[in-house]
């Protein structure tokens, strides 16, 4: 039901939007342009919906503390373990290719550069020429860059996906978005781009909604190296 949640809207989107507004793309609707910039795009999910705290920071750093937050997908807290990168939870996807990648993708490197993306998304694909040349300037096993594309839910269904990454040339691994990533965390993003920094244990650092410049990237980037 999520991926068809998400399909129809994403339809909607390209039927009624002209174009993305600002530097992020509503994956409901198109007024992502208002959206602060650093709003922190993975939540947890409340045990009481309508006893949310306004003033309280992100729920990411709640996800890491709770061990009771962390069992997605069916897998029980106590049994993810930092060594296969689960973390933040487990999931079994496949790149655009077919071949399988499960969260142990995030152990091959210190630090993971997780860009959520769409096809339909204006500030996703401008940014994607920085990113391409980013994830060039730094060691595989240092910073990994890897796509999630939140409109493509099959490999037969990433034909133009596959021509802007080409276009862009950000050749690095991209992901199908498939009903595990939507458990992982995608499902409770509201814009695109949503950038996630991980740990190699799959810890989620940090955040970051909207696109930014190659230079602020690398500063981002930069600092959280020095940690």
């Amino acid at each position: 039901m999520k991926r068809f949640k998400l399909m129809t809207l994403s339809l909607a989107f390209l039927l009624f939007s002209t174009a993305c507004m600002g530097n992020t793309s509503s994956v409901f609707d198109n007024t992502g342009a208002d959206t602060d910039p650093l709003k922190t795009a993975v939540e947890t999910s409340a045990e009481d919906p309508e006893n949310t705290d306004n003033g309280s920071d992100t729920n990411t750093e709640d996800t890491q503390n709770d061990p009771s937050e962390q069992a997605d997908i069916g897998t029980d807290a106590s049994e993810i373990s930092s060594s296969d990168g689960g973390a933040s939870g487990y999931f079994n996807s496949t790149d655009i290719n077919g071949n399988p990648v499960s969260q142990k993708i995030f152990t091959n490197a210190k630090l993971n550069f997780v860009n959520v993306w769409g096809t339909f998304c204006g500030p996703c694909i401008s940014e994607m020429p920085d990113l391409a040349e980013l994830s060039g300037e730094y060691s595989s096993d240092e910073v990994q860059f890897i796509g999630i594309i939140c409109d493509v839910y099959y490999v037969d269904d990433a034909g133009e996906a596959k021509k802007i990454i080409k276009k862009t040339g950000a050749d690095y691994t991209h992901i199908i978005c498939n009903e595990d990533m939507f458990d992982w965390g995608v499902d409770d993003m509201e814009y695109v781009p949503t950038t996630l920094l991980i740990d190699s244990e799959g810890n989620i650092l940090d955040s970051f909604v909207g696109s930014r410049s190659k230079a602020e990237w690398k500063s981002i980037i930069d600092s959280e190296l020095k940690n």
